[in-house]
């Protein structure tokens, strides 16, 4: 695939998006992730892929890219190259995607004008669809019918946040390898964030062989992310509690 040469157009009073990518040796799939970023009928305001540290072609492909930027950090985890995206999002709104995985042509536009005409939002998520990459089994933690149907994605890349809603109830949490996103989702509940599940497919999920959901970590992480809400729960009195900063 090649980069597409179109310009991001002004946003005028649309609120504005920046999507952030997290990238770690993406180079394989990384291509098609931001020709769907591009794609969008409501094209985004900046696009900031944050290298973590990749060791392959990756961060060179996404230059090549025009509207692209790429920040550089040394190897710490998908929960703090968000972070960092985070930190140098300049959008009102904010939107998260993998490099692994793509965004239908309607994704953003569907959820900025769910969260413009309902302004209490504070972020919206929407279905997905798993696939399995070409020539990758079926993993134990994937269940059949998980591919067959539309599933509620409660994960970064159906994500759209304002992006004050971090300064409230934090940024994801960098202790966690692969469970760092439950356990925002958990906080923001804990917190009451008002927030709407969308009714369309906006994210197709690719696995294989380096997923990080088959990760055996990821099991006692989302152990630990539940017990973290309790202490959260019992240190406030039973009153929403957020963290981390």
């Amino acid at each position: 695939m090649t980069p597409s040469a179109a310009a991001l157009p002004p946003t005028g009073a649309a609120p504005r998006v920046s999507v952030v990518i997290p990238l770690f040796n993406g180079q394989r799939f990384l291509a098609q992730a931001l020709d769907s970023v591009l794609a969008q009928t409501c094209r985004p305001f900046e696009i900031i892929v944050i290298d973590d540290g990749s060791q392959d072609g990756g961060p060179d492909l996404a230059r090549a890219y025009p509207n692209v930027r790429v920040v550089v950090q040394a190897n710490a985890g998908n929960a703090a190259a968000r972070n960092a995206g985070i930190g140098q999002a300049r959008g009102e709104l904010l939107a998260f995607l993998d490099q692994d995985d793509v965004w239908t042509p309607t994704k953003l536009d569907v959820q900025v004008r769910r969260m413009t005409s309902e302004p209490d939002l504070d972020y919206t998520v929407a279905h997905h669809r798993l696939f399995l990459e070409a020539g990758c089994a079926r993993p134990p933690w994937l269940r059949p019918e998980w591919l067959d149907r539309a599933v509620p994605g409660y994960v970064p890349g159906t994500l759209v946040v304002r992006a004050s809603l971090f300064g409230r109830v934090g940024r994801f949490d960098s202790r966690y390898r692969g469970g760092s996103d439950l356990d925002w989702f958990v906080r923001c509940r804990d917190a009451r964030v008002p927030m709407a599940l969308v009714d369309d497919v906006l994210l197709f999920r690719r696995i294989h062989d380096d997923n990080l959901s088959g990760d055996a970590r990821l099991s006692s992480e989302i152990v630990l992310s539940v017990h973290g809400a309790l202490a959260r729960r019992r240190a406030s009195g039973g009153r929403p509690a957020v963290s981390p900063s």
